[in-house]
């Protein structure tokens, strides 16, 4: 059933539909919705489809990865959330690894990232016999329990 209503300049959303070829070589539908206009709703498909595939994301920075990932979760997630996230993305990772390219990334190169990150940044505190451990409650805190196994 047609609404009544849908020919109403402001009346309605623009979705899209696209197949893309996902991680694992497989088509994949995506389906974005909401848009205010149909102008809108195809530079939103668009940009979607400028997403290179598995082999071109390869050459990718993980500083791009990263951005790229930020830029996908706005609006989806928080704002607090979001944050967070860009202050562990912009403070901890990019200056660790974001000249990296994710086809050279490996598992020891993420574990000394986060040793260094948890050893060498702000946010620690003294515990008896003056060592220095992070606080939970900071980034380095947060990141320090992360282990990467291969």
């Amino acid at each position: 059933m047609r609404c009544g209503r849908l020919a109403e300049f402001d009346h309605g959303r623009w979705y899209f539909a696209v197949q893309l070829t996902g991680v694992d070589e497989r088509r994949v539908r995506v389906r974005r919705g909401g848009f205010a206009s149909r102008a809108e709703a195809e530079r939103a498909c668009w940009a979607l489809r400028q997403v290179p595939g598995r082999e071109a994301a390869g050459m990718w920075t993980l500083r791009r990865w990263l951005e790229f990932w930020l830029s996908e979760n706005e609006g989806r997630l928080r704002p607090s959330t979001m944050v967070n996230y860009r202050g562990l993305v912009n403070d901890y990772l990019i200056p660790q690894l974001g000249h990296v390219r994710m086809r050279k990334l490996r598992t020891r190169d993420a574990q000394r990232a986060m040793d260094r990150i948890s050893h060498h940044h702000v946010g620690t505190t003294r515990r008896a016999g003056g060592a220095r451990t992070p606080a939970s409650g900071s980034p380095a805190g947060r990141l320090s329990g992360l282990s990467f196994l291969r």
